[in-house]
């Protein structure tokens, strides 16, 4: 009865693991430098999860420029997100871009972040 018990309990530990999404490696600067380090503002965070782009922002933000850019450099993808939701996270469809090497970045006046990732 205990084997019975601990498979559906295995597999349900297993297969989110499957379908995770990989997080984009940012670098760069991030800091309010209007208030040095008395008020911290969370960095945005991306991941990608087959040809789905999440970035996440964990509170409200104005005048996030978003860009995409292929290995030629070209621009794929320029949006500027504003929110004033906290646990935003915005979904960017990149099922029309062919498979290759691309560089994410955030610009935005506490900084500048920037990332590669593969599709």
């Amino acid at each position: 009865m205990r084997r019975f018990i601990c498979i559906p309990i295995l597999l349900a530990l297993w297969i989110p693991t499957l379908v995770s999404a990989d997080s984009i490696n940012l670098r760069g600067e991030w800091r309010n430098k209007k208030f040095r380090s008395l008020e911290l503002i969370p960095p945005p965070s991306a991941s990608i999860e087959g040809n789905m782009m999440f970035i996440y922002i964990e509170n409200p933000l104005s005048n996030l420029l978003v860009t995409i850019k292929d290995s030629d450099n070209n621009i794929v993808y320029l949006d500027c997100i504003t929110t004033y939701q906290s646990n935003k996270e915005i979904l960017v469809d990149l099922r029309d871009l062919p498979e290759g090497d691309y560089t994410l970045s955030f610009t935005h006046e506490y900084g500048y972040l920037y990332g590669k990732f593969i599709l």
